[in-house]
C-alpha cells in the first residue's frame, strides 16, 4: 500500500530518488502453505502497486531470490546509502532481517505499519507476550485510540531510477471461486462498505464476527 506506508515515508524523507523493492522469496513462495490463491492474490497486488507507483512517476523494482543477497546487489547498482523496510515478529522474518542487515553494505531501517500497535506496546509487565486474549485486550485498549492524523498520506510524487532492471510480474490467475480482490484500493472499498451509513456490518459486528458467510 501507499496510505500510511512508513517504511516508504521514512526513506522519502531523506530526499532523493527512492527504489520501491519487491523480493519475491522462494522459501515463502515454494512453501507447502502457499497456494494458487494466496498467489494470485500476491501478485495481482503487486500489479496494483506498480501501476500505483506509474501513477507518481515512479517504478516498482521486483527481484527473484533470497532476499539478503537480492537487496545487497541492488544497494550496489543502484548506490542507496540506507533500506527501509517494515518490520515482522515471525520466526522467519526475524531471522530474514538478522541476514539481510548483516549482508547490506548500508543501515537497515526497520519500521512499523504491520499492526495497528507494535507488539512491544501488547506485552506484558514481564515483557512477555499475552497467552490469555482478554488481559491482552486491555492491554491493547489501554493506548490512545488511532486518530486520523495519525494516519500517513500517500507519497504524491516519487522518482525511481530508470536504470535499475526488474523482473517480470507472474500472470498468476485467481481461480474463478477466489473470494478476495487483491491491491490497496479493493480494500479502501471494503473498508468504507464496512463502516459507512447506519446499516454498516460494523454495527452488527458482536453478532456476526462468528459468521463467515456473511460479507463484513
Amino acid at each position: 500500500r501507499l496510505v500510511d506506508n512508513q517504511a516508504l515515508t521514512a526513506a522519502l524523507y531523506q530526499g532523493g530518488a527512492v527504489l520501491p523493492v519487491f523480493v519475491v522469496d522462494p522459501a515463502l513462495l515454494n512453501s507447502p502453505y502457499v497456494g494458487e490463491r494466496r498467489t494470485a492474490f500476491l501478485f495481482g497486488g503487486l500489479r496494483a502497486l506498480a501501476t500505483a507507483l506509474a501513477e507518481r512517476g515512479g517504478r516498482l523494482i521486483v527481484r527473484h531470490g533470497d532476499p539478503a543477497t537480492v537487496l545487497a546487489t541492488l544497494c550496489y547498482e543502484s548506490g542507496a546509502n540506507a533500506v527501509y523496510a517494515e518490520s515482522d515478529v515471525s520466526p522467519y522474518a526475524t531471522a530474514r532481517d538478522r541476514r539481510v542487515a548483516a549482508a547490506l553494505p548500508v543501515p537497515l531501517h526497520l519500521t512499523g505499519g504491520l499492526t495497528i500497535r507494535e507488539p512491544a506496546a501488547t506485552l506484558k509487565d514481564d515483557g512477555t507476550p499475552y497467552t490469555v486474549y482478554t488481559p491482552y485486550s486491555r492491554r491493547w485498549r489501554s493506548h490512545p485510540p488511532v486518530r486520523r492524523s495519525d494516519i500517513l498520506a500517500a507519497a504524491r510524487a516519487l522518482e525511481t531510477p530508470a536504470a535499475i532492471a526488474s523482473d517480470a510480474l507472474l500472470e498468476a490467475t485467481a481461480p474463478e471461486s477466489a473470494v478476495f480482490m487483491p491491491g490497496e484500493e479493493e480494500a479502501k472499498r471494503r473498508l468504507r462498505a464496512f463502516v459507512a451509513g447506519p446499516q454498516a456490518p460494523i454495527h452488527g459486528y458482536a453478532n456476526s464476527r462468528n459468521r463467515p458467510d456473511l460479507e463484513g
